[in-house]
Order: structure tokens, then sequence, then C-alpha cells
């Protein structure tokens, strides 16, 4: 794995009452390389060790992320970075070094 998630916590779980619904508010730093397509094996080699296993990621919403655009890509079991620097379209972070600290997401999963 060429990319670090490091000083994650779970901020805030909440089951709500329709089931099995969680949301969970993330913290975490992530150092190292990106690569197109996002960080891989986001909920198997990350998540599921903060939010629990065996949980379906339904989405993931960015809620403090420096300025930078999220995207859970379900298929992939991959977290994308999204950017613009001139206010048009957000397009994905060219791939290179992409360290962030304290970025702050909310899960929702069943």
């Amino acid at each position: 794995m060429a990319w670090t998630v490091a000083n994650a916590a779970r901020a805030l779980s909440e089951e709500c009452p329709v089931g099995s619904l969680y949301v969970d508010v993330v913290t975490f730093d992530v150092t190292g390389s990106y690569a197109t397509g996002g960080y891989t094996d986001f909920y198997a080699d990350y998540l599921a060790a903060v939010i629990g296993k065996g949980r379906t990621i339904l989405g993931i919403l960015g809620l403090e992320t420096q300025g930078y655009e999220v995207e859970y890509d379900k298929t992939n079991d991959a977290l994308k970075v999204r950017v613009s620097s001139d206010g048009a379209a957000h397009a994905e972070f060219t791939p290179g070094a992409l360290a962030l600290t304290g970025l702050k997401i909310m899960v929702i999963s069943k």
C-alpha cells in the first residue's frame, strides 16, 4: 500500500431508528502517494477498523476537507479526492504526494 492513513478516530456514531443504518463521523490524516482512481481498498484497509467490519458503505460526505472534495467509489472501494483551483468543475487530484491532516467525513452505512 503506497498511502497511509493515520490518527483515525470515530467522532460520532448513531444508529438510526429505521434499523441497521449507521451514520459515523470519522476523522483522519492521509499521507503518501495519491494514485489515479484514489485511495483503493478504503473500507477494507481503513474504515472497517474504525467503524466496524461487515458494513456496506452507502455513501461518504466530506465535512471538513480543507477545500478538497471527496467521493467514495463503491465499485472499487476507493476514496477519490477532487480539486479545483480556478472555480471550474472539480477534477480528480493529479497523482502524486497528498498530505492532509484533520480530515472529517460522514460515513453512511448499513
